[in-house]
């Protein structure tokens, strides 16, 4: 079994100034914590949940799965990737803009294309594996590998103001682990009926 994390990553480090990257995406967060980068990176976030890691030159943001699926961040003066890697059932959605601008979506189902609109990446030229394909991307809005972060690095944790009684339980790892449970029966049962249905209800 894969691992399967879904959000948004800007060429734009938004350290010191998050309140505007909060603007940008219409969202009002509040700090939860600090975590590890080992503990934003891992799988499926919980609706409500947002960890953050931020590279010299970028930002990061992990969120929930639906927040992602088909969906594309605009921010003016930024290049943006919002993606979904679910390794479970091999389904994967990259969503890129540049300035505001989209410039290149992609939905894959099991090797199958399931929506593709605009120009191959750079990366895509040469290589075929969504997952490095998105990872690729986003060391490169990041400036630096993917794989160069070390897991021990700082993140932080944010949640909707509106969500404060979810801090109580995301880290129980029943709810975890059934929530992992139940998206990977529903990517299968939707898997086996995608010939009757469009390509943006497969997440569904």
């Amino acid at each position: 079994m894969g691992f399967n994390i879904s959000g948004l990553a800007i060429n734009k480090n938004y350290k010191d100034n998050f309140e505007e990257l909060q603007k940008e995406l219409g969202l009002n967060l509040k700090k939860s914590e600090d975590i590890s980068f080992e503990t934003a990176f891992s799988n499926w976030k919980e609706e409500g949940i947002y960890d953050v890691y931020f590279s010299e030159k970028g930002t990061l943001i992990f969120m929930d799965m639906d927040s992602c699926t088909g969906t594309c961040y605009h921010i003016p003066n930024a290049n943006t990737l919002t993606f979904v890697i679910c390794e479970t059932s091999m389904a994967f959605d990259l969503n890129y803009s540049e300035n505001g601008v989209e410039k290149r979506s992609i939905m894959v189902a099991e090797d199958e294309i399931l929506m593709e609109e605009g120009e191959k990446l750079e990366i895509e030229k040469t290589v075929d594996d969504m997952t490095v394909i998105i990872l690729a991307q986003i060391g490169t809005l990041l400036g630096m590998q993917f794989g160069d972060i070390d897991f021990s690095e700082k993140a932080e944790r944010y949640i909707l103001s509106e969500n404060e009684a979810i801090e109580e339980t995301i880290n129980e790892k029943e709810d975890f682990i059934k929530q992992n449970n139940e998206i990977e029966k529903e990517a299968i049962r939707s898997k086996s009926e995608e010939t009757s249905k469009k390509w943006w209800q497969f997440w569904k």
